[in-house]
């Protein structure tokens, strides 16, 4: 009957669920997706300590087909612990009832600790009873040692599961959660003048948990979570007065998007060593996935621990380039109002423009343009289709001098008002002077947004109407041309366009 009684009380004891990180699927926004997974050894009751804190709606329980879970708790689970004393009172109460030594100033006072409450202590020696004060004690010890050591209990959340499983059965939590991310990064060397290298990176930041030689997905795209910065109620701890009034505040369908994007959009020279970036490396084996609009990078066996950071190589492309020089000329006119620049010369930027010839898309990522060792410079590669063209800037050209100019040649005074205000129907004249004096030929590509409606320009640019507002009472356009320029020669270009200005 003992023995029965003692096994059916062991059948009862909750056994606690390790759980491991199985895959991670990670964004770049500080998110991943992580699979946990726990080999389960038979019915019962389960614990889990160490739970998830997902993104509201994004955590899911399951398990190998055949195991039944009939209930899954998150409840407090108290625990005895021993806590070091802190402080000589404390060691002193919780040493009541032994017999002590004590240093007060020059002697040495040994009894039997009978009360440490207060600011007194009451000691039962050979001859009496002594009343001291504790503050004289300066010193305690103990034939066996003392103890030091408090005992306390403590309480901590958990996750209690009840289920059926057959042999080699597994339990499952995927969730959307904070502490895993990857940041891309690009280095393009064009030592060799005909092709440049490409090398993509990717740094893991892992403050979660350790990954256990699993594979990790790295995920480039634009997901539609509008609940993130929201936690899912199971293992938040919140109370229902917090939850509910999280829920009050997340406003419309519309503005959780709006604070989603808002969220999502938050990213002297020295010698480079010789050799390619991606020589020491290997490089990922494991080809990309498609899911609909987004693309997954894969990295196998990634072994890292809570707090690790991790460098890896994604891919390695060479594809011909050529260099691109643009300069892009601001709109002069905002709100039907002209403002003239200060007299300056634009900005020409030196960049590189070359094919995305893997067969794998660039995300968005700092791209480092080297040359025989050397850094030339740095800007953000945008997110480029396999097959596609990506234009990186490099330096600002410095020996491309570009001016820009506008005068007013005529002005019609209206005489009626146009939507309730008074305007003037102002003709403008640019002229855009460039000059090259690189001792090489180049070629610019030269953009002016213009509001307005253009009546004429030299050397036939090609001309693209830009949305406007819908009480807008004038037309915009962009304008651009694609010009060479032998090493030393100097052009000029006019265009005229009419403009209603504000009186």
């Amino acid at each position: 009957m003992v023995l029965t009684a003692l096994i059916a009380g062991a059948a009862l004891t909750p056994a606690p669920l390790q759980l491991a990180v199985s895959s991670a699927s990670l964004f770049k926004n500080g998110y991943a997706v992580v699979v946990r997974e726990a080999p389960l050894s038979g019915n019962g009751e389960y614990v889990i300590e160490d739970m998830p804190q997902a993104v509201l709606g994004t955590m899911w329980i399951s398990a190998t087909p055949g195991t039944k879970i009939s209930s899954v708790i998150v409840t407090n689970q108290e625990t005895e612990t021993e806590t070091p004393a802190q402080s000589l009172d404390e060691i002193l109460r919780a040493n009541v009832g032994r017999v002590l030594k004590m240093r007060v100033g020059e002697r040495i006072l040994e009894g039997r600790l009978l009360s440490a409450d207060g600011q007194v202590l009451v000691i039962q020696e050979e001859g009496g009873t002594r009343v001291i004060n504790k503050n004289a004690v300066y010193e305690i010890s103990a034939d066996g040692g003392l103890i030091w050591k408090t005992p306390s209990k403590t309480s901590k959340p958990v996750m209690k599961v009840n289920l059926t499983a057959g042999p080699g059965a597994k339990l499952s939590i995927v969730s959307l959660e904070r502490g895993l991310t990857w940041m891309p990064g690009y280095s393009i060397d064009i030592s060799n003048d005909k092709k440049l290298k490409l090398v993509s990176k990717a740094t893991i930041l892992n403050d979660l948990a350790n990954l256990p030689k699993i594979e990790v997905r790295l995920i480039t795209g634009f997901p539609n979570v509008p609940f993130i910065g929201y936690w899912d109620p199971l293992t938040s701890r919140q109370s229902v007065d917090q939850f509910t009034g999280q829920l009050m505040q997340m406003g419309t369908p519309q503005q959780l998007r709006e604070r989603r994007d808002a969220f999502a959009n938050t990213l002297g020279q020295a010698a480079a060593p010789s050799g390619g970036f991606d020589e020491a490396f290997n490089i990922s084996p494991l080809p990309g996935l498609s899911a609909e609009d987004l693309f997954f990078y894969r990295l196998p066996n990634v072994e890292m621990k809570k707090g690790d950071r991790g460098y890896f190589i994604l891919l390695a492309l060479e594809s011909d380039f050529s260099h691109l020089y643009e300069w892009d000329i601001p709109d002069k006119v905002n709100n039907n109002r002209y403002t003239q620049d200060e007299d300056k010369p634009g900005d020409v930027w030196h960049s590189l423009k070359f094919k995305n010839t893997s067969n794998q898309p660039l995300t968005t990522g700092p791209a480092t343009i080297f040359k025989n060792g050397e850094i030339l410079g740095q800007d953000s590669l945008m997110y480029t289709s396999v097959g596609a063209d990506a234009v990186v800037k490099m330096t600002k050209a410095l020996d491309v001098r570009a001016d820009d100019f506008e005068e007013e040649i005529a002005r019609e005074v209206l005489t009626q008002t146009v939507r309730g205000n008074w305007y003037d129907v102002v003709t403008l004249k640019g002229t855009l002077s460039v000059i090259n004096r690189k001792s090489e030929a180049i070629e610019i590509k030269i953009s002016k947004e213009l509001t307005g409606e253009m009546a004429g320009a030299d050397d036939n640019p090609k001309v693209r109407t830009i949305t406007r507002g819908l009480r807008a009472v004038n037309p915009r356009q962009l304008l651009e041309w694609t010009i060479p320029l032998k090493a030393g020669e100097k052009r000029t270009i006019t265009y005229t366009y009419k403009v209603h200005l504000l009186r």
